[in-house]
């Protein structure tokens, strides 16, 4: 064999070679890039308590959101990237642009004068491929704000259809429902617990199956927080609960879980957002496997 032709037979080991080292380097690159968690909501995603509120920091970094991160950290690595605005409507969602500095979180990721969803968008198509979660808390706003039920499902379907557009058919999108504060009202007795009544049967008929009709053209899983907390367990069960002696255990729950028995506050307290967060973490492991 002539010494050009060996010459250049090495020299195309050589490019394959190099071909293959690039690839792999590429490979490992793409391997170790970050898995990105997209958090849109309101002041359930951005971790509010009553607790820790100032003007300027009323989020805590112990929200669900945060301990989905860390309950997750054995099977997966997350970046939590977090769009959540306190008392947000559906609406405001789309087009607000005027989240006040005090309802976001310390490390929010909205940008000064977009919308959460534009905000949101906006990321995921500069991370297209590396977000590996996406979670909603959506419409729990609305009814207080003047947002009729018709509108919410609207503006929850077009935040959904947006959301699965830029991540594709594959990401888990998960929907978060909400307990139910009402609940609390059985502690006032027998008034009280008819009002109880009618609020759990308000959340089971209405807001959830709403929200389960949104939340359906986009392939978002439904995560019914309600249930988590056993909102629905009838009053008869019952259980003992210091100060307030035996109440149903959904009540207890309830004032286990929130600050609405202790300060009329509707947000959970941290062991109601570590209970939301196993819930996640969990609806996305199923989701994943």
């Amino acid at each position: 064999m002539l010494p050009g032709a060996r010459a250049g037979r090495l020299l195309s080991a050589m490019i394959l070679l190099g071909g293959a080292l690039t690839l792999a380097s590429a490979s490992a690159r793409a391997s170790t890039a970050p898995s990105y968690y997209v958090a849109l909501g309101d002041s359930l995603t951005e971790g509010y308590q009553p607790t820790n509120y100032s003007l300027h920091q009323s989020e805590t970094l112990h929200g669900f959101t945060d301990r989905v991160v860390s309950d997750l950290a054995g099977h997966q690595a997350l970046t939590l990237e977090n769009y959540g605005c306190g008392s947000s409507t559906t609406s405001l969602m789309i087009n607000g642009d005027d989240c006040a500095s005090y309802n976001q979180p310390l490390h929010s990721a909205i940008l000064p004068g977009q919308s959460i969803l534009r905000s949101a968008l906006n990321f995921l198509a500069r991370h297209r491929g590396h977000v590996a979660l996406i979670t909603l808390t959506l419409g729990g706003n609305d009814l207080d704000d003047g947002v009729t039920p018709a509108e919410t499902t609207l503006n929850i379907e077009h935040i959904c259809a947006a959301l699965r557009h830029a991540v594709g058919p594959n990401t888990p999108i998960i929907g978060l429902g909400y307990d139910d504060p009402g609940l609390a009202q059985w502690l006032a007795g027998s008034t009280g617990a008819r009002r109880a009544a009618s609020s759990v049967t308000y959340v089971a008929r209405i807001l959830n199956p709403l929200l389960v009709h949104a939340y359906a053209p986009s392939r978002v899983v439904f995560l019914d927080v309600a249930q988590v907390f056993d909102t629905f367990l009838p009053f008869s069960t019952t259980t003992d609960l210091a100060p307030y002696g035996t109440v149903p255990v959904a009540v207890a729950k309830l004032c286990t879980y929130t600050w609405m028995c202790a300060r009329g506050d509707v947000h959970p307290n941290y062991r109601g957002y570590a209970t939301i967060a196993r819930a996640v973490a969990a609806a996305y492991l199923r989701l994943t496997k």
